[in-house]
C-alpha cells in the first residue's frame, strides 16, 4: 500500500513539472511588488495590485500596461486582494499613518469601481 501512495505522489509531481509554462506579460516597474491579481474576461483585462506603490495596474489584451488607479489616488492605501464580479473591480486595501499625537493608525477598506 505504501508503495502505491508514493508512486501516485511522484507521478503527480512529474505531471506538474512536465507542463509547459508561458509568461503572459511583464510589468517593467521593478519596485511594484505585486500582491493581488484578477482577470475580467469580458474586457480581457488583468488587474494587478501593489502594496508598495499603493495602486492598481491594468494590462489589456494587447499588453498595454497603465495605472488603473494611480499611487494614492482617492486615498487608496496598500492594495491587497482583487476580484472582478459582475463588471466591477473589488479591491481590499489598508491605509496606515501617523496622527498628530504620534500614534500609528490603520484603516482597512473595500473599494468598488467599474472594471
Amino acid at each position: 500500500m505504501k508503495i502505491w501512495i508514493i508512486f501516485f505522489f511522484s507521478a503527480a509531481i512529474q505531471l506538474s513539472f512536465g507542463q509547459k509554462v508561458e509568461i503572459a506579460f511583464r510589468i517593467p516597474e521593478k519596485d511594484l511588488i505585486p500582491e493581488g491579481i484578477t482577470y475580467n474576461p469580458s474586457t480581457k483585462t488583468f488587474y494587478v495590485s501593489s502594496i508598495s506603490k499603493r495602486k492598481i495596474v491594468s494590462v489589456d489584451e494587447q499588453v498595454r500596461i497603465k495605472d488603473f488607479i494611480s499611487s494614492g489616488q482617492d486615498g487608496i492605501g496598500e492594495v491587497l486582494g482583487l476580484k472582478v464580479a459582475e463588471g466591477k473591480l473589488w479591491a481590499c486595501n489598508n491605509l496606515t499613518g501617523d496622527s498628530s499625537k504620534q500614534r500609528q493608525w490603520s484603516m482597512s477598506m473595500i473599494w468598488k469601481t467599474e472594471s
